[in-house]
């Protein structure tokens, strides 16, 4: 999953797709939702900015396989439905089911992540991974965080 989430974030470049803030409320005044959940801020085209990754080794960080992507040019659509869009230059390039299962956690397909930060202009989320070396006993951790923009 994680190889998905940064074949997604990382494979092409994509291009701007405008998203539609339409008025869910209903009311018919325009005047939106003045507190939207989790998945309303969610929903809708996200600019790629950068995914971060950080390893390290027995809580020390390698700087030789820790490193910052850029994602520039790229966009990830999210739709309500719970289907994420990965865009190139008009083209689908590939897709992922998304759904929120609290204010701090997002689920892109079987894997969770945590939301770092979600406000109308920045989506930041991240997920850590850790596991022993079983021939060296080293302890090893991966952290992944993909940064988006509006």
């Amino acid at each position: 999953m994680k190889r998905k989430i940064l074949a997604l974030a990382v494979a092409c470049s994509f291009t701007f797709v405008a998203c539609n803030n339409d008025d869910d409320s209903g009311n018919g005044n325009g005047g939106g939702n003045n507190n939207p959940t989790t998945q309303q801020k969610i929903v809708g085209a996200w600019n790629g900015d950068s995914i971060t990754t950080n390893v390290t080794a027995n809580g020390i960080k390698i700087d030789s396989l820790s490193e910052v992507t850029s994602l520039a040019n790229q966009t990830l659509n999210f739709y309500a439905s719970g289907d994420a869009v990965l865009d190139s230059a008009g083209m689908v390039s590939d897709s992922i089911d998304w759904s929120v299962i609290d204010n701090s956690h997002i689920m892109f397909d079987d894997e969770e992540w945590h939301i770092e930060t979600l406000n109308s202009t920045r989506f930041i989320f991240a997920q850590d991974t850790a596991f022993v070396d079983s021939a060296t006993s080293i302890n090893f951790g991966i952290e992944f965080k993909v940064h988006l923009t509006k």
